[in-house]
């Protein structure tokens, strides 16, 4: 199966190839630039290291955050060319194109340098806690996702009913809930049923089939999609409670993934339409929704597309910087420092993270985000250096959490805090932020359910990742 993925891999890059010779306007330069990168990604596919699994840190960076979150929305890039982009003014679609091949090459460097970083340092033997086995979690659970509705229903009396919070992401950013409520504390509490849900799992991955668990853990994902709009608060989390039943059975369902795939679209696609029609609506009518399987999934790749390509905040930092907005010099950086630190305590204002950055910089959007990726962030504050020094220590990273998870994945926490590295952990501001955040919400509601821990192991010296 790795060979067909490679090979799939190697047939789009000489399809972009071809396509960006026969369409002129130096789309050639799109083609040639993912070439090189798709050179680079197959790596971990023709490794014959039989601990290099699907979650394997070198593969992982290649299938979820390469192909499905950064290469995925520039498919019409790579086949259609760059034709527009809200942050780039007065460039001609040959000079975009430009934009886009440099942005292939230097991702390609970024995943070499962290190739490179995995295979060469030394792993850190990383302590972490075990855990008794959870008591009464179900009861814990039921207790978590009810402060959860509260805070749904604090948010929804402030708006005046449940309908008008599920039309806070058709207003201008300043409108929302939050900045009357002073913080995002009463969204932070409203996500916590799904962190409980993950706790859970990750002890007992049976409960996957359990009555209790899927009630609570889809009425969890809903809380926290109408208190956010986000699509991805209720995709990731499903996604992450996948991986944690992989890791613990051992073996990948390729059907079951692929069937998951077409619900990501549909729900992409409504979500997406949800947000069109709900624009500066007063009211919204369930019934405006096209609810056709079809439709939606298209209206899902499209959504997908438009933010790969119109909105990305990597290409918008190669056309203007350094030239338009100066070098950081790790700036963006100063943010995680403060990550532990609510704001409130600070006598002055946190450092700004790269997505608010590049919002207000670039796409001239305030109080927003628009991820700069870990290029992009890398880029925008050392240059092409950065992107090497940023990419290889972050290699190094993950190589200490392999090395943890290697020789000690049957233990329930350790599998928890792999996946949840996995998936929200990557070099720049906001995803570091994230994963703070995370962890700590993980680690406190684990000492609710198993109690103090037995003792702390810092593994038996495995290197890598099983599958």
């Amino acid at each position: 199966m790795r060979l067909v993925f490679a090979a799939a891999i190697a047939f789009c890059a000489l399809a972009a190839l071809i396509a960006g010779f026969a369409a002129g306007q130096q789309q050639y330069l799109v083609g040639l630039g993912f070439l090189v990168y798709a050179g680079i990604a197959i790596v971990p596919f023709l490794l014959r290291d039989p601990t290099v699994g699907w979650f394997h840190p070198l593969m992982f960076m290649v299938l979820w955050w390469g192909i499905v979150r950064y290469i995925l929305p520039l498919l019409p890039v790579l086949m259609f060319g760059f034709e527009e982009h809200y942050a780039i003014f007065g460039a001609s679609d040959a000079e975009l194109n430009a934009i886009a091949g440099k942005g292939f090459l230097l991702s390609a460097l970024g995943l070499a340098a962290f190739y490179l970083g995995f295979l060469t340092v030394r792993p850190i033997s990383l302590p972490l806690p075990t855990f008794a086995a959870p008591a009464l979690p179900a009861l814990k659970t039921a207790i978590i996702l009810g402060i959860s509705l509260v805070a749904l229903t604090v948010l929804a009396r402030e708006l005046g009913g449940l309908d008008r919070l599920l039309l806070q992401r058709g207003l201008a950013r300043d409108n929302w809930v939050d900045v009357d409520l002073g913080g995002r504390h009463w969204h932070f509490l409203a996500g916590l049923g799904v962190n409980a849900c993950l706790v859970w799992l990750a002890f007992a991955p049976d409960k996957w089939r359990s009555p209790d668990f899927i009630v609570m853990f889809l009425l969890s994902l809903v809380i926290s999609f109408a208190t956010t709009g986000s699509r991805s608060v209720l995709l990731v989390p499903i996604i992450m409670a996948g991986a944690i039943w992989c890791l613990d059975r051992r073996r990948f369902p390729y059907l079951a993934t692929a069937s998951f795939l077409f619900l990501g679209l549909f729900v992409v696609g409504i979500g997406g339409q949800f947000r069109e029609i709900s624009r500066g609506a007063s009211s919204v009518n369930i019934e405006d929704l096209d609810t056709s399987i079809g439709g939606q999934v298209v209206r899902g790749a499209e959504n997908i597309f438009r933010y790969g390509t119109e909105f990305d905040g990597f290409l918008a930092i190669l056309a203007n910087v350094p030239d338009k907005m100066p070098l950081l010099y790790g700036e963006s950086y100063l943010s995680v420092a403060f990550v532990a630190i609510p704001s409130v305590l600070l006598p002055f204002e946190k450092p700004e993270a790269g997505g608010r950055i590049v919002s207000e910089r670039l796409f001239d959007i305030p109080n927003s985000g628009v991820p700069p990726g870990n290029i992009g962030e890398a880029y925008m504050n050392l240059h092409v250096p950065g992107v090497v020094l940023v990419m290889f220590a972050f290699g190094a990273v993950m190589k200490s959490f392999a090395h943890r998870f290697a020789s000690n994945s049957t233990k329930p926490f350790d599998r928890l805090f792999y996946v949840a590295t996995l998936f929200l952990l990557q070099p720049n501001s906001t995803a570091i932020y994230d994963w703070v955040q995370s962890g700590v919400v993980l680690v406190f509601f684990t000492l609710i359910y198993c109690g103090l821990p037995l003792g702390v192991s810092r593994g038996s010296g495995v290197s890598g990742a099983r599958r």
